[in-house]
């Protein structure tokens, strides 16, 4: 019953589920999207796409309350080397592969790293995949971990655990292995190391008074 207004950044909606979609076997995650358009449309929510959310734009509106779902953004570590070229997050990968060279170091290995490796390699990418606890895939519900390895195994993807990642060099990358440093070489680096909250917005908009929710991954990834 309440009158609903979305503003969105992007010129669609649907967020990280649109990157979610884009691995092998993830395809019906668009579904989702599909059904959520359908929902908003029936409810006649007022959507305003390529728009970010500025206090100017809700006072425009004369909102009430807000609620706040700008989600997260990747973690880039800092480390000697992360700012060279050649240095990617996963969710820039899965928008465009074409940024990976042939030969590809995956760092971290839970759902979102084994996912872009898999996709990479699917794709004739040589892939390696580095995580530095003593297990991959460990966000991933157990029957889907089972495929998701097998997948993996499937397509030579190198697994290397108990790995850090100590530097980035322009063709290699120092780590250090089981308590010993190796260099592994390389042409592109994919970084999937989690997210942090994307909530830059929140603290202006209380400023103003309003009552406010954060929800999502920009509240707690």
């Amino acid at each position: 019953g309440h009158k609903v207004s979305l503003y969105e950044s992007d010129g669609a909606i649907g967020g990280q589920l649109r990157l979610a979609a884009i691995p092998p076997g993830k395809g019906l995650i668009n579904n989702l999207i599909t059904y959520f358009d359908k929902r908003l449309k029936e409810n006649h929510v007022e959507i305003h796409l390529r728009h970010p959310c500025t206090v100017q734009s809700l006072r425009d509106q004369q909102a009430e309350v807000i609620v706040i779902a700008t989600g997260s953004v990747p973690i880039r570590p800092q480390i000697p080397g992360v700012d060279f070229p050649h240095v990617f997050t996963a969710h820039e990968v899965l928008r465009n592969p074409s940024f990976s060279g042939f030969n590809v170091v995956v760092v971290g290995g839970g759902l979102v790293g084994c996912e872009t490796a898999y996709f990479l390699a699917d794709q004739g990418r040589r892939v390696r995949l580095i995580e530095m606890t003593d297990k991959i895939a460990f966000d991933v519900e157990p029957r889907s971990r089972i495929l998701l390895m097998e997948a993996l195994r499937r397509h030579n993807v190198h697994i290397y655990t108990e790995c850090k990642l100590l530097a980035i060099m322009p063709d290699y990358i120092k780590v250090g292995l089981k308590g010993r440093e190796e260099e592994i070489t390389l042409d592109t680096v994919v970084l999937a190391l989690g997210s942090r909250p994307n909530n830059s917005l929140e603290a202006e908009i209380r400023k103003e008074g309003w009552e406010v929710y954060s929800i999502g991954d920009c509240h707690k990834p």
